[in-house]
């Protein structure tokens, strides 16, 4: 079926899609990566034996 796809003129619709996708893909990387830097500070502040306080933090934020 995908070939038949490919074959007609039906191929920029998948591609706006696919685009769209990009864009909320790109903005989901972003916040990934915040929440990365978040909780990597919370997890050196758990293996450090202070994860209280940051956790608390993140909480307050939520």
């Amino acid at each position: 079926m995908n070939k038949a796809r490919k074959s007609k003129t039906v191929i920029p619709f998948p591609t706006a899609r696919r685009s769209r996708k990009r864009v909320g893909g790109a903005l989901a990387d972003a916040r990934a990566d915040a929440l990365r830097t978040r909780f990597s500070k919370v997890s050196e502040a758990s293996k450090t034996g202070d994860a209280s306080t940051p956790l608390k933090r993140l909480l307050k934020r939520l």
